[in-house]
C-alpha cells in the first residue's frame, strides 16, 4: 500500500501546512462558488473551474501528508 503514495521530498510538517493553506484556499473558493451560483454562467464556470483545482491541489496536500504519515511509520 505504501506505493500508492506520491513520493516528496517535503518534511511531515512542510506537508502538514501545505494542507492546511490548500483547505483554506478550498474553503474560499467553496464561498466564491456560492455567489457564482447566483451571477451570470460564465462567472460560475470560471468559479466551478477554481473551485476543482483547488480540490485536486487538497487530494493531492492530503496524499502528500499520508505518504509522510507512512514513511514516519515505517521508520520508527
Amino acid at each position: 500500500m505504501f506505493h500508492q503514495f506520491p513520493a516528496t521530498s517535503a518534511n511531515f510538517q512542510s506537508a502538514q501546512t501545505q494542507l492546511n493553506r490548500t483547505a483554506e484556499e478550498l474553503s474560499i473558493a467553496a464561498n466564491d462558488l456560492v455567489g457564482a451560483s447566483r451571477a451570470t454562467p460564465s462567472e460560475l464556470a470560471a468559479s466551478s473551474s477554481n473551485y476543482n483545482e483547488r480540490f485536486t491541489d487538497l487530494l493531492d496536500a492530503g496524499l502528500n501528508v499520508a505518504g509522510q504519515s507512512r514513511v514516519s511509520e515505517l521508520l520508527l
